[in-house]
C-alpha cells in the first residue's frame, strides 16, 4: 500500500508535489490513510494511520494488542501470535478480566498479569485472600469477609472457608462464625481450646449444662456456687453418720469373749407397696444376724436395708447370745447410738460406667471415704471425700438440707456447712443445739447450767434437765446435794449443832451457831456480846446481865464497849468506849469534853483538827473543848492556825516554816537570818523594792543584786548595746550586741578597749604575762602579773631578771643602789625639762642682761644716725657706744669659747660614766647569775655530799663578800662612778642652758652688724650725714 505524504510547504491544491511512502503495519495490516493530526503528532514524519488491524492489534501501526489481550514479549512485534488473550477470571478481575497490555517498569505494568479487586489475590484473580471468602463478579471487592469471632477461631492459618464462608473453630467452639462453645462448655476466649468445661458438680447440679457466659450451672435447692458444689448460707450437706440416733450414755466393758447372735431387724409400718423404692425386698431383707467383737467400738452390717423417705421405722436389735467360755448371769451391753449410713455403692454417681464415674467410686475408696462415719470419735474428712460427700448429700436430699438451729440453744442462725452442726451456747448440745448436754440443765436463752453436783453428797454427776435438782444420797439436801438439813452440820457426815440451847441453827461446815438469843454470841453461843457479862454455859445455867457503864445498854447512857466481872472479888469492870474514861466510863477522855454525868450527856473530841496530842489530859479543857496544847506549829482555840513564821492549812497539818529570803526580806520582818514572818495562808513574803517570788528569792524582771540586802537595783543596760533590758540577777551582766561589752554594755566587747560606738580595739597583750585577758578600757593598757611590766606586759619589769616570761626577782642589793639610780633619773628627767625649756625660749634666757644692755646701745646708735642734724658731741657719744659694744661682744665670745670647751669635757665625762654605768650593770648582772650558779651548786652539793657543804658555803661567802665590796666601791667610794655621774649631770644642767649653735648664729650676726657700724662711723663726716640724711629721709637702719 502506497500513500501520499503532502509537504507543508507546499500548497494543498498541488497534490503533484507530493511525495509517496509505504504503510508501517508490523505486517499486521496492508491499509492505511494519511492522517494529518498523526502527521503533525510525529513532527511531520509519518502520517499513516493502519487500517483494519488483524491478529488482535491495534493501532497506528497495529502495534499495540486489544483490550483482554496482551504483548507476548518473548515474540517479535510482526508475529501474528504476539497478542495472546488474558487468563483472568472475570469474577475477581477489574474491568471483567482485563490484564495488563505490556510491560513498563515505570508503570509497574507486566504483560499478561491480572488486576485483581481488593480482597482477591492469585495469578488468574480467581480465590479469595486470607480472611476472605465468596468470589463473586457482583461484589465490587470480589469477596467479602469472614465473619469469624477470633476467641473461637482457629489463629494459625485461614480463618474461614474461602468457598463456604465457614469458620475454622477451636477444639471446643462450634458455630459458622466460631462464637458458640459446645455444650457443656463455656467462656468463650482466646484460651487454646477456646472454652472451658462446665464441670458441674454431680451432685450439686442437675446436669453438666451451664450458662456460656457465666459457666453457672443449674443447682439443686439451695446448692450455689458456679458448679453448685457449695451450700447457702442458712442450710449444710450431711455426713454419712448423720442420721445417728442416740441411746443411753454408754458404759462400754471389755470382755474376752464376743457377742454372737445379734439379731438386727427393721420394723415396717405395713405393707410396702410394690411401686415404691423399697417395693422389690423380701422379709428376709429386714433381718440382719451379726457379731460384736471386744476389739472394736462399732459394726458395719453386712447388707443394706431400703428405707424411704417420710416413713417412720424401728430398728429392734436384740442379743440373744454370749459366747466366751465364762458364763456371765445376767450380761448387758449398753447400745450408745444406732447409725444409719447410705449405701453410696447404688449411687449414679459411682455406677454409671463413664470415665469420671469411676474415677469418682476408685477415689472414694482410696481414701475409705465410707469409713469416715464409722469411728465415735471422728477424724478430719480429707478433702477428695468432702467434695464427693457434698455431692451425695445433694444427690439423696435434693439439694442442701436447712440448719434450724434452736433460736435458744444456738448462738447463731447459721450451722457448718459440712454435718449442720450449729453453734451452741454454753453447756447445750445436739446438731440444732435444742438440748442441755449431760450434766446440766435449765435450757433457755441463757444456754443450760452446769449440775454441780456434789460428788460427797450425790449419787450421780448428772441431774435433772429441767429442775436441775441432783440425786442425794440418805441425809443429805439442796438441789445440789451439798448440804445438810437445818440443825445439823458437819457435810457429809451431817450431825447435830452444839448451841448451849440458845440457837437452832449452825453454819453446814463449821457448825459455829446461828440466831444466838440471850445477849449470846460465839461459835458455840457460850460468851455475852458487848455490853453484857456473865457466863451462859449451858452446863452452869448462867445468864448475861447488863454493863452499869454507868448505866446499862439502851439507856443512854452506857458508853462502854464491853464489861466484865472479876472472879474474886466480884467487881464489874468497864471497858470505855473511845473518849471516855473512869470506873463506870462516866468521864472524859484526854482530848475529849462534854458533860456524860448528866442525862444525855456525852464526850466530843476536842475541835482541834487533830493539831493535839490525846494522851496529855492538859491538850484541851474538858469542860469548854478549848484546844490549850496545840502540835505542828498550829495555834488557835481550835488550833486552826498556822504559828507567826508559819504558812499552811493548820488543819491538814500542813504548816511549814516560812522560807523567806533573808537578803530580800523588809529586815523588821525578820528576826534572824532563819526566823522571818509570811502570809500565814500563802506564805507570801514581804519583799524589799523591786523583790519578787514567793520567798523573796529573786529580783524583778530587769533588776539584780539580790545580795545587796536593800533591794534590786536596775540593770542599766544601754538601751541600744543590749539585746534585752533584762541582766544576770547575780553579777548584772547584760547581754550585749556583738561588739560591746561591760556589764551595762555600754563599754567595749571582753578583751576590748575604746570608746564604744566610734572605735574598739582588741587587747594586744602578751598571755605570758598578764593577770587577766582584759586590758584597761580606756587606756588598752595591760595589766600585769608582778616581775612583769611594759604596755602589753611582755618585757621584766624593773627590779626583775631573766628572759621573759621567765622573770625572777633581782638580788636584795639591787634595792640599796636603786634608790640612788632612781634619784639620778629624776634629776635628769629635771634637766631634760630645763633644756626643753631652753629650747622653746632660746639663748634670750640665759643672756637676757648683756643682750638688753647691747639693744639699748644699739637704739641710741639708731637713734644718733637717724637725726637729721647730727653734732659732733652725738658722734663722739655713738663712737663711745660703738667700743662699749665690741668689749662687750669680745667678751661674750669668749665666755662662750669658755663654755664650748667646758661643754666638750662635760660630754666626754658623760660618755665615760654611762660607760661606767653599762660595766656596772653587766657586773651585778655577773653576780646575779653567779649567785643563781652558787644556789644551784649548794643544792647539788647538799643532795649529793654533806661532806663538802661547809666548803662550798665558805667559798660562796667569800664571792659573796667580793660582791659587797664591788657594789659598796661603786656607790660609796670618792669618787665613784655614781658620784661622778651626779656631778656630770650637774654641769651638763648648767651647760645645757645655752645652746651652742644658736649662740654662734647669733654671735655671727652681731659682729657682722659691728662690722657694718664701724665701717660706717669712718666714713661718715657731719655733711655727709646731713647730705645722706636730707637724701634719705625715710630710709631706717635694723640692726640684727
Amino acid at each position: 500500500v502506497i500513500y501520499r505524504v503532502l509537504d507543508p510547504a507546499i500548497p494543498i491544491h498541488d497534490p503533484y508535489s507530493a511525495k509517496i511512502q509505504k504503510c508501517n503495519c508490523n505486517e499486521h495490516s496492508h491499509r492505511c490513510h494519511f492522517d494529518m493530526a498523526a502527521y503533525l503528532a510525529t513532527g511531520n514524519v509519518s502520517g499513516g494511520v493502519c487500517d483494519q488491524c488483524q491478529h488482535n492489534t491495534m493501532g497506528h501501526h497495529c502495534q499495540f494488542c486489544k483490550p483482554f489481550y496482551y504483548k507476548d514479549p518473548t515474540k517479535d512485534i510482526r508475529d501474528p501470535g504476539m497478542c495472546r488473550a488474558c487468563d483472568c477470571d472475570p469474577d475477581g478481575t477489574l474491568d471483567g478480566g482485563v490484564c495488563d497490555t505490556h510491560d513498563d517498569p515505570m508503570l509497574r505494568l507486566i504483560a499478561g498479569q491480572c488486576r485483581c479487586k481488593e480482597h482477591v489475590e492469585g495469578a488468574r484473580c480467581d480465590r479469595c485472600k486470607s480472611g476472605f471468602s465468596g468470589l463473586s463478579a457482583k461484589n465490587p471487592q470480589g469477596c467479602q469477609r469472614c465473619q469469624c469471632d477470633p476467641r473461637g477461631t482457629v489463629q494459625d492459618g485461614p480463618q474461614c472457608d474461602a468457598i463456604t464462608g465457614d469458620c475454622f473453630c477451636k477444639r471446643l467452639v462450634s458455630g459458622r462464625s466460631c462464637n458458640q462453645c459446645l455444650p457443656e462448655h463455656w467462656a468463650l476466649s482466646l484460651d487454646l481450646y477456646g472454652c472451658r468445661p462446665c464441670d458441674c458438680d454431680v451432685g450439686g447440679a442437675y446436669d453438666n449444662q451451664c450458662a456460656r457466659e457465666t459457666g453457672q450451672c443449674r443447682c439443686r435447692s439451695h446448692m450455689v456456687g458456679r458448679q453448685c458444689n457449695q451450700v447457702q448460707t442458712g442450710y449444710y450437706r450431711i455426713v454419712l453418720d448423720h442420721y445417728t440416733y442416740e441411746a443411753e450414755e454408754a458404759r462400754l466393758h471389755q470382755f474376752a469373749g464376743k457377742w454372737e447372735k445379734v439379731k438386727v431387724s427393721v420394723v415396717r409400718p405395713g405393707p410396702v407397696p410394690s411401686g415404691s423404692p423399697c417395693g422389690n425386698i423380701i422379709p428376709a431383707d429386714d433381718l440382719i444376724s451379726t457379731a460384736l467383737l471386744p476389739t472394736s467400738r462399732y459394726i458395719v452390717l453386712s447388707q443394706p436395708v431400703c428405707l424411704e423417705q417420710g416413713i417412720r421405722y424401728t430398728i429392734r436389735v436384740e442379743f440373744t447370745h454370749y459366747g466366751g467360755r465364762e458364763h456371765l448371769k445376767g450380761a448387758a451391753v449398753l447400745l450408745d447410738s444406732l447409725v444409719l449410713v447410705p449405701r453410696y455403692s447404688s449411687l449414679e454417681m459411682f455406677i454409671a460406667g463413664d470415665a469420671a464415674s469411676i474415677a469418682r467410686k476408685e477415689t472414694f475408696e482410696r481414701y475409705r471415704c465410707a469409713q469416715q462415719a464409722h469411728p465415735v470419735i471422728k477424724g478430719p474428712t480429707p478433702e477428695a471425700c468432702a467434695k464427693l460427700l457434698t455431692s451425695m448429700s445433694a444427690i439423696i436430699h435434693q439439694g442442701a438440707l436447712p440448719c434450724q438451729c434452736d433460736l435458744q440453744g444456738s448462738l447463731s442462725l447459721e450451722c457448718n456447712p459440712s454435718g449442720g452442726q450449729c453453734q451452741c451456747k454454753p453447756h447445750v448440745m445436739g446438731r440444732r443445739c435444742e438440748r442441755c448436754a449431760p450434766g446440766t440443765f435449765g435450757f433457755g436463752p441463757g444456754g443450760c447450767k452446769s449440775c454441780q453436783c456434789s460428788s460427797q453428797g450425790s449419787q450421780s454427776s448428772f441431774c435433772d434437765n429441767f429442775s436441775g435438782q441432783c440425786p442425794c444420797r440418805a441425809g443429805v439436801f439442796g438441789l445440789r446435794c451439798d448440804h445438810c438439813q437445818a440443825g445439823h452440820w458437819g457435810f457429809p457426815n451431817c450431825r447435830p449443832c452444839q448451841c448451849n440451847g440458845r440457837a437452832e441453827e449452825c453454819e453446814q461446815r463449821t457448825g459455829s451457831c446461828l440466831h444466838c438469843r440471850g445477849h449470846t454470841e460465839g461459835n458455840w453461843c457460850e460468851r455475852c456480846v458487848s455490853g453484857y457479862y456473865g457466863n451462859p454455859a449451858l452446863s452452869l445455867g448462867g445468864q448475861c446481865r447488863p454493863c452499869p457503864c454507868p448505866e446499862a445498854p439502851g439507856s443512854g447512857r452506857n458508853f462502854a464497849v464491853t464489861c466484865h466481872q472479876d472472879n474474886p472479888s466480884g467487881t464489874v469492870r468497864c471497858s470505855c468506849l473511845g473518849g471516855y474514861t473512869g470506873p463506870r466510863c462516866d468521864e472524859c477522855a484526854p482530848g475529849y469534853y462534854g458533860n456524860p454525868w448528866q442525862v444525855r450527856g456525852r464526850c466530843q473530841p476536842c475541835t482541834c483538827n487533830n493539831n493535839i496530842d490525846l494522851a496529855d489530859p492538859k491538850s484541851c479543857d474538858r469542860r469548854t473543848g478549848q484546844c490549850l496544847r496545840c502540835l505542828y506549829h498550829s495555834e488557835g482555840d481550835q488550833c486552826q492556825h498556822c504559828q507567826r513564821g508559819y504558812y499552811g492549812d493548820a488543819t491538814q497539818h500542813t504548816c511549814r516554816r516560812c522560807s523567806c529570803n533573808y537578803l530580800g526580806t523588809v529586815q523588821n520582818k525578820c528576826s534572824s537570818q532563819d526566823q522571818c514572818q509570811c502570809d500565814r495562808h500563802s506564805g507570801q513574803c514581804q519583799c524589799l523594792p523591786n523583790v519578787q517570788g514567793q520567798n523573796c528569792d529573786r529580783c524583778a524582771p530587769n533588776f539584780w543584786n539580790l545580795t545587796s540586802g536593800q533591794g534590786c537595783q536596775p540593770c542599766d543596760c544601754h538601751s541600744y548595746y543590749s539585746l534585752s533590758p533584762a541582766c544576770n540577777q547575780f553579777t548584772g551582766q547584760c547581754q550585749c550586741r556583738p561588739g560591746f561589752g561591760g556589764r551595762t554594755c555600754s563599754e567595749c566587747q571582753e578583751n576590748h578597749w575604746g570608746q564604744p560606738g566610734q572605735q574598739c580595739r582588741a587587747c594586744d597583750c602578751d598571755p605570758r604575762g598578764i593577770e587577766k585577758p582584759q586590758c584597761h578600757r580606756t587606756t588598752g593598757h595591760c595589766s600585769c602579773r608582778p616581775g612583769v611590766s611594759g604596755v602589753r606586759c611582755d618585757q621584766c619589769s624593773r627590779g626583775f631578771a631573766g628572759d621573759f616570761p621567765a622573770c625572777q626577782p633581782c638580788h636584795q642589793c639591787f634595792g640599796d643602789w636603786d634608790r640612788i639610780v632612781q634619784d639620778l633619773a629624776a634629776h635628769t628627767r629635771n634637766l631634760m625639762q630645763r633644756a626643753q625649756q631652753l629650747h622653746q625660749t632660746g639663748l634670750a634666757g640665759a643672756f637676757e642682761g648683756p643682750f638688753r644692755r647691747l639693744q639699748d646701745k644699739l637704739s641710741a646708735i639708731q637713734a644718733v644716725v637717724s637725726a637729721r642734724n647730727a653734732t659732733a658731741t652725738a658722734i663722739a657719744h655713738l663712737l663711745h657706744n660703738m667700743d662699749d659694744i665690741r668689749q662687750e661682744i669680745a667678751d661674750i665670745t669668749e665666755t662662750l669659747t669658755q663654755l664650748e670647751g667646758l661643754l666638750t669635757a662635760t660630754q666626754d665625762k658623760n660618755f665615760n660614766a654611762n660607760h661606767g654605768l653599762g660595766i656596772l650593770e653587766r657586773g651585778v648582772r655577773s653576780l646575779n647569775l653567779s649567785l643563781a650558779d652558787l644556789k644551784h651548786q649548794l643544792n647539788i652539793l647538799i643532795n649529793t655530799n654533806v661532806l663538802g657543804v661547809y666548803d662550798s658555803v665558805r667559798q660562796s661567802f667569800v664571792q659573796s663578800r667580793e660582791a659587797e665590796h664591788q657594789a659598796n666601791a661603786s656607790t660609796l667610794a670618792v669618787p665613784s662612778p655614781v658620784s661622778q655621774s651626779a656631778a656630770t649631770r650637774r654641769r651638763t644642767e648648767h651647760l645645757m642652758m645655752s645652746r651652742r649653735e644658736a649662740f654662734n648664729r647669733q654671735n655671727a650676726a652681731n659682729r657682722r652688724g659691728l662690722v657694718d657700724l664701724s665701717t660706717r662711723t669712718r666714713g661718715l663726716s657731719l655733711d655727709l650725714i646731713n647730705e645722706k640724711v636730707r637724701e634719705h629721709e625715710n630710709r631706717m637702719f635694723l640692726v640684727c
